[in-house]
């Protein structure tokens, strides 16, 4: 997407409207980004993310989702579609309670990149400082095998696109103690 120019994303008049209905309908705002607002359903059991069409990191991220099992991708229990945007009814998580277990999952998305010779075409100015420390997939993979297969899978078909990891705080949430990646892209 570096290429061309950034879409207006929430700033977009329909779903901004939108927006407004679904808070009028007690819905309550948990989190807003540039494309997406996650919002509590009123029954307060379930979360609804209201998403751009403009979002195709996301849309990608969605697309695994539907096509592979993991349990590091949000449930996903109904989706529908309006004219700029995409609602879809998911499971309600919690903040991730360990941020060191959040930098790590990062750190090795990147090296993950890095080792599949992704992440000098995404990130060209820092590539070479973001390189893997040895031993540091193995021992990664030792530890956390379901994630690893996560964040292989999000490096092959969604960065693999030209979108870049967003891993930050309000992108990885947890299922009890199971990390899940909730929104783990951005643009390239």
């Amino acid at each position: 997407m570096s290429n061309s120019v950034r879409p207006r994303g929430r700033q977009h008049a329909v779903f901004a409207e939108r927006e407004r209905a679904l808070i009028a309908n007690g819905y309550a705002p948990i989190q807003r980004g540039d494309f997406a607002t996650v919002l509590k359903a009123p029954d307060g059991k379930g979360a609804l993310k209201l998403v751009t069409l403009e979002d195709r990191p996301f849309l990608a991220f969605l697309d695994l989702i539907e096509r592979t099992d993991s349990p590091h991708w949000p449930e996903i229990h109904a989706q529908h579609r309006g004219p700029a945007w995409l609602e879809i009814e998911m499971e309600l998580l919690a903040p991730l309670a360990d941020p060191a277990l959040g930098a790590a999952i990062e750190r090795r998305a990147l090296t993950r990149l890095h080792e599949l010779g992704e992440l000098a075409e995404l990130l060209p100015d820092t590539a070479d400082e973001l390189g893997p420390e040895p031993g540091e997939g193995a021992a990664f993979t030792a530890e956390h095998p379901s994630l690893e297969r996560a964040i292989d899978l999000l490096c092959r078909q969604v960065y693999a696109q030209g979108a870049l990891p967003d891993l930050g705080d309000d992108n990885l949430m947890r299922r009890g103690d199971v990390p899940v990646f909730i929104d783990p892209a951005t643009w390239g």
